[in-house]
């Protein structure tokens, strides 16, 4: 005999798995959706502690360069020796600095300049620094 009403008691039954099945993929669009966004932000971190290194590095090769023309100045002769500190203000070195130590002295008759300038650059919590030393010869 053909049944007018369907039998409601199956579709009854699935109700429930439907619901379990929709929360799992929810929980786990969200777990996905939060690995994506913590790996973009450590992709940013990096971008960012990566730009400050190269700035810190620009700074304490400046650093050296300004020593070395201390020491050796276009007007020719021999300058000074000293050590300094120098606050970068131009628009790529914007909050880095250079500590720039020269020690001079003499072997075999000949006069040396070892200069080191180290190069920093943000502030106490995302630094970077980085150490360039240069040995210059005195030309006879």
């Amino acid at each position: 005999m053909l049944e007018i009403f369907p039998n409601t008691s199956a579709i009854q039954k699935t109700r429930g798995s439907t619901l379990l099945i929709a929360l799992f993929i929810i929980v786990v669009l969200a777990l996905l959706a939060t690995l994506i966004f913590r790996m973009n932000q450590t992709a940013t971190i990096a971008t960012a502690q990566e730009t400050l290194s190269i700035r810190a590095f620009y700074a304490a090769e400046s650093g050296a360069q300004t020593a070395a023309m201390q020491v050796f100045p276009l007007s020719g002769g021999l300058g000074a020796c000293t050590n300094s500190t120098i606050n970068f203000s131009n628009a790529g070195l914007i909050n880095c600095s250079a500590v720039i130590s020269c020690q001079s002295y003499s072997a075999d008759g000949e006069q040396f300049f070892d200069i080191t300038s180290v190069g920093r650059c943000g502030s106490l919590e995302n630094e970077a620094s980085r150490t360039i030393e240069v040995l210059l010869k005195q030309p006879n």
